[in-house]
């Protein structure tokens, strides 16, 4: 379909298919859902929603207010990697749209997001720019690639110091704002542009990541496939940050599953002793930051301080998340272990007995 953008060029837009991953959030898909809907409006597509479970009115509301949708509904919640890979598989358009469920979208959004990836043809991945739905200010989505030495400086305080003192370098992760369109290491995971056959190629988003990390791997992926990773500015959302994760694992969970994924992200890309490097520094801060605390008669300080080691120790461990994210995968429809070909049903056409979990 051919439309006039809003300097009164006319452009056709190629298909694009946007996956949503949601888990118990009905009330803030039901916002994001209403905003992409208008997004695609002109844009040849699907939405596709990948349901992880959820016990609210997620089924219902889905059906009755969005029947056209496409939905994957899992059995249980295998969090955000394997969700987002059976939305890519299942697509099939040209470009996939990864979306955090918490997140509203633009007008122009999808459509400047689409005339910048035609518009590289080495195009890999590109974010738009969010702004916080708390405060309306930038949201940081968009950094360098972690390294074992700038990971090492952010631990041990070096780069926030130097920061603070105008002698900031090669060791900050992020960005100098304000930010224009342009080529980046990486940007985030909950919004992003894909090639879906690229993306095929590379064997989708590696799922020993339950989540976090997942992003700047894809960046480091995409740079040795030798493509391009782009930030948008004049594609523009809103995020409420934070929303799609709070209701993923309890706290101390979270902290240990991030633990996790920060080791495999190092592994994988700078091998053992980069990882050691990482591990080392982070535990080695911990202890230190605690001893200071006791000495310092800062009892809930060292608390804090003994979780984070304690914390490390139970990372080691597979946690119970995990475990059942990868025994309900094995079970679920499109999880790459067989070629499905077929399209995921319309909300509409899943039976009411269906809609409401019990």
């Amino acid at each position: 379909m051919k439309l006039t953008d809003k300097k009164g060029s006319t452009v056709t837009y190629p298909d694009l298919g946007v996956v949503i991953v949601t888990y118990n959030h009905h009330d803030l898909l039901r916002s994001c859902l209403r905003s992409v809907q208008l997004a695609m409006v002109g844009i040849p597509g699907e939405i596709y929603i990948v349901d992880n479970a959820s016990m609210d009115e997620t089924r219902p509301m889905l059906r009755e207010e969005f029947p056209s949708v496409r939905v994957i509904y899992n059995d249980v919640n295998v969090h955000y990697t394997r969700a987002v890979n059976q939305g890519m598989r299942a697509a099939k358009e040209k470009y996939v749209f990864l979306l955090n469920d918490d997140t509203v979208l633009e007008p122009e959004c999808l459509q400047e997001l689409l005339k910048l990836a035609e518009a590289r043809p080495r195009i890999g991945a590109i974010g738009p720019m969010s702004s916080l739905a708390s405060t309306g200010e930038f949201d940081v989505s968009v950094q360098r690639f972690p390294t074992p030495y700038r990971e090492f400086m952010r631990l041990t305080g070096v780069a926030a110091y130097r920061s603070r003192h105008g002698t900031a370098g090669s060791e900050q992760m992020h960005y100098d704002l304000p930010l224009d369109t342009r080529q980046v290491d990486w940007v985030g995971g909950g919004f992003i542009l894909l090639p879906r056959k690229l993306m095929h190629e590379l064997g989708y988003h590696d799922e020993n990541y339950l989540f976090y990390r997942d992003d700047p791997d894809i960046g480091l992926r995409l740079k040795s496939a030798d493509r391009e990773v782009w930030f948008c500015t004049e594609a523009k959302l809103v995020h409420h940050h934070g929303m799609s994760t709070v209701k993923t694992a309890s706290k101390v969970r979270f902290k240990i599953i991030a633990i996790r994924s920060r080791r495999h992200f190092y592994l994988k890309h700078y091998g053992l002793l980069g990882c050691l490097v990482v591990e080392a520094t982070s535990v080695g801060m911990s202890i230190l930051r605690t001893i200071k605390s006791l000495i310092l008669l800062r009892f809930s300080a060292a608390g804090e301080g003994v979780s984070q080691i304690t914390n490390f120790a139970r990372s080691l461990a597979m946690p119970d998340e995990e475990r059942e994210a990868v025994e309900g995968y094995a079970k679920a429809r499109f999880n790459g272990a067989t070629d499905e070909t077929g399209s995921p049903p319309r909300a509409c056409e899943v039976g009411t007995s269906d809609s409401v979990r019990t």
